[in-house]
C-alpha cells in the first residue's frame, strides 16, 4: 500500500531531482522514494538508539552525571596538561648535544 503526500522542494533540489530522474530514466517519484528509503534505513537505527538512551536516562536520573561535574573534571585535566607544558624540562645528563 502507498500513501500520497504533498511536499514542497526548493527549486535547486527539484532541479537536481529532475536531473537524477532523467539520467536514471526513472520517474521523479521513484527517485524520491528511493532516497527517502535509503535515508530512513541509515538514520532510523541511530534515532531509535538515541531515544532508548534518553528514555533510560529519564527512567534512571540518579545515574546521570551533572554537567557541572563533567565541566570541572575537564577543566582540571586541562590545567594538568597546561602545567605539564609550562614546567621546565630537566636536561638529560647523558644526552649529547
Amino acid at each position: 500500500m502507498s500513501k500520497v503526500r504533498s511536499i514542497r522542494f526548493p527549486d535547486e533540489l527539484d532541479a537536481q531531482l529532475d536531473q537524477i530522474a532523467a539520467l536514471m530514466q526513472r520517474p521523479k517519484a521513484w527517485v524520491i522514494v528511493h532516497a527517502l528509503r535509503d535515508y530512513a534505513q541509515r538514520e532510523l537505527p541511530d534515532i531509535l538508539q538515541l531515544k532508548a538512551a534518553l528514555d533510560d536516562a529519564r527512567a534512571h536520573p540518579e545515574q546521570l552525571i551533572p554537567h557541572e561535574m563533567i565541566e570541572a573534571e575537564i577543566e582540571q585535566e586541562l590545567a594538568e596538561v597546561d602545567s605539564e607544558i609550562a614546567a621546565p624540562r630537566k636536561r638529560d645528563k647523558h644526552r649529547v648535544a
